[in-house]
């Protein structure tokens, strides 16, 4: 049997007590996960917690996430069996005692960032990133998004960059120890500049003519038709010369 003081306070390393008392050597007390039991003490007749440390008279153990407390089989009642001499055997009757088990809590730590912490996309391309954070967050945010990005709650931000140039993000991550946040470089290049040194030039040019010709990997093919040919040519020629970057058919 045993009742629990209401004593404690959420997320702080004090949680309060419990007085138990066992009947028998098979009575288990369970306690919430996460919890640990700081000490145990005898209590006196008048329920009152004793000075004298009495971990030894139980057992604590975990089981699936949590701990169970158990009487040891030592403090069982000593039975005298014999009418000649003294005979005494343990028949499962415990001695009666009362405990007070002082419970504790270790406070939920503030999640710290762990993603990368610079990212780059492109205007007019779907972006994704995910922040992350040890310590179990619950929630996540940023501020300092560039225009067509949004984050959700379990940290995805997503959507369709439009605005070229690199943004000071703040992310962030929250639970009930607080808040971890850290700074995110978010770089926007245009489609056009394929080497995303800033601008579009002749280099981006070269760049794109070696791709048409099949001397570098297809990766702007500004149009969309498949593959990298004389028309993503003239667009980014168009773009060096002071035109806009051009995508999709």
């Amino acid at each position: 049997m045993y009742s629990r003081h209401p004593g404690g306070v959420a997320n702080s390393a004090n949680k309060g007590k419990l007085f138990a008392v066992f009947n028998s050597t098979n009575g288990v007390i369970k306690i919430s996960p996460g919890e640990t039991i700081s000490s145990v003490r005898r209590a006196n007749e008048y329920f009152e917690e004793g000075l004298i440390d009495a971990s030894g008279d139980v057992n604590i153990i975990a089981a699936g996430g949590h701990l169970e407390i158990s009487l040891n089989a030592s403090v069982v009642k000593q039975i005298d069996i014999d009418t000649v001499g003294t005979n005494e055997v343990g028949i499962g009757q415990v001695k009666g005692n009362g405990y007070i088990l002082t419970l504790s809590h270790a406070a939920t730590t503030a999640p710290v960032i762990t993603s990368a912490l610079s990212s780059t996309g492109t205007a007019g391309t779907a972006f994704s990133y995910q922040i992350t954070a040890v310590n179990s967050p619950t929630n996540f945010n940023a501020a300092g998004l560039p225009t067509g990005l949004s984050v959700s709650t379990g940290g995805l931000i997503s959507g369709t960059p439009s605005t070229i140039g690199t943004s000071s993000v703040t992310i962030s991550a929250t639970n009930a120890g607080g808040t971890g946040s850290a700074g995110l470089a978010l770089s926007v290049y245009s489609a056009c500049d394929v080497n995303r040194d800033g601008s579009t030039n002749v280099v981006d040019v070269q760049l794109q003519v070696n791709q048409a010709l099949g001397a570098a990997a297809c990766t702007s093919d500004l149009n969309g038709d498949g593959a990298c040919n004389v028309i993503d040519v003239q667009r980014i020629v168009n773009t060096s010369l002071g035109g806009q970057c051009i995508l999709n058919p």
